[in-house]
């Protein structure tokens, strides 16, 4: 008996059998893919991170894509220029740093002979150039990383970056496109708008742009312009996406108040 098929259909039972493990086998591997898939995309997210942040040794933008502190892989950064050393890779992966008593102390407001709109403060900042900071409730917390110089009142969930950056040789608008080509690869970027303009008399150009950060989606944008001797300024603010219409607000108010030592 136990050499005869209790059914008359062995190879119905045998195909039925192959077919549940053949399922499991297919259930497993779209699990594994599901996982590696998750694996992927948070890899992406810090791999935009990084890459943006490898450009970050020449200008103020795109901490938004290093800035680890709030989970956003980093908004983009300018790349190395003359005047301004390559960064390492161990630094172009760090948040910045935890401000110290003096950094924090150093900015005072400044007082550029009118006053102060609601809302904002002078700051006189020890880099040489001065601006309108928001003021109430809560403290702008000034650091320095790499010639980057931060506010933020939050740990960089919502922050200002400048840089001052000497022998630039691209235009604004050139640097921004050039920026873009990195920039461009963060998970989720598009563009918002990417224009030349004149600002405080000369070349500059405006770049906004929004991309999925770890946190979520975040809103940028930046002014850069050169002066006559070559010497390059960006302003740059970074916002969570759901924020975005007060940092437009601050933004507005910021880039139109910032003066460069000596006018």
């Amino acid at each position: 008996m136990s050499g005869h098929p209790v059914s008359g259909h062995p190879a119905s039972a045998h195909s039925a059998s192959a077919h549940s493990a053949s399922a499991h086998s297919a259930s497993a591997r779209s699990a594994g893919t599901v996982r590696r898939a998750g694996r992927r995309r948070g890899t992406a997210l810090l791999v935009g991170a990084a890459l943006i942040a490898a450009l970050l040794g020449g200008g103020a933008a795109y901490a938004a894509l290093r800035h680890r502190s709030s989970g956003t892989p980093g908004d983009g950064t300018h790349s190395s220029q003359a005047g301004s050393p390559p960064r390492t890779p161990s630094s172009t992966t760090a948040s910045s740093p935890a401000s110290s008593p003096s950094d924090s102390q150093s900015s005072a407001p400044g007082d550029p002979g009118s006053a102060a709109p609601d809302g904002y403060t002078w700051m006189k900042d020890p880099g040489g150039f001065l601006f309108l900071l928001p003021s109430g409730a809560q403290t702008w917390v000034r650091t320095v990383d790499s010639g980057q110089i931060d506010y933020s009142p939050d740990g960089k969930k919502h922050y200002l970056r400048f840089s001052v950056t000497s022998g630039q040789t691209e235009s604004p608008l050139q640097h921004a496109e050039t920026m873009e080509k990195t920039v461009g690869q963060s998970a989720g970027y598009q563009q918002q708008q990417l224009v030349e303009n004149t600002f405080k008399g000369h070349d500059g150009a405006v770049w906004e742009f929004t991309y999925d950060a770890v946190t979520g989606p975040r809103h940028v944008i930046e002014q850069l312009y050169r002066d006559d001797q070559g010497t390059e300024y960006a302003i740059y603010l970074s916002y969570p996406e759901g924020d975005w219409q007060t940092g437009q607000q601050r933004f507005t108010e910021i880039r139109n108040s910032f003066t460069p030592a000596g006018g």
